[in-house]
């Protein structure tokens, strides 16, 4: 999801499919994942796995969880993923995915004005969320 969103492979594949495309232009070139900040949101079981499947393609991987955690799976200290207050991690991250469960306590965590401010290129994943109704119309 966050490959086919930062190579903005919707947006060219319209444009393809429209009959506008004329051969190879640097148009719809995006971004990559390889050395991207990437935060997590919610460091439980989906959020680590989440980590460890976007290792390979940056070890710039920060989280945040209202849990401090101590051992964050890396063998050598200093590396590995880092814990950071929300409002760092939105500002430092390239692309969010939210693996927060979906509760009382966090369906309002991303209002509309840490969503549209806080990510710096707007890659927003929800790998495993219900999505509520605030946060659409934040997105949209």
């Amino acid at each position: 999801l966050a490959l086919t969103m930062m190579r903005q492979v919707v947006p060219s594949q319209t444009h393809v499919r429209s009959g506008r495309f004329k051969g190879w232009e640097p148009t719809f070139y995006g971004a990559t994942l390889q050395g991207a900040a990437v935060g997590v949101l919610g460091w439980g079981s989906v959020g680590q796995e989440v980590g460890r499947l976007l290792a390979p393609f940056t070890d710039n991987i920060t989280f945040t969880d209202n849990i401090a955690f101590k051992d964050r799976g890396s063998s050598s200290p200093g590396v590995g993923p880092r814990q950071l207050p929300l409002d760092s991690l939105l500002r430092e991250s390239d692309v969010v995915f939210n693996c927060l469960p979906y509760a009382p306590s966090t369906k309002l965590i991303l209002d509309s004005e840490r969503l549209t401010e806080g990510i710096a290129s707007g890659v927003y994943c929800l790998p495993s969320t219900t999505v509520c109704p605030q946060m659409m119309s934040a997105l949209k």
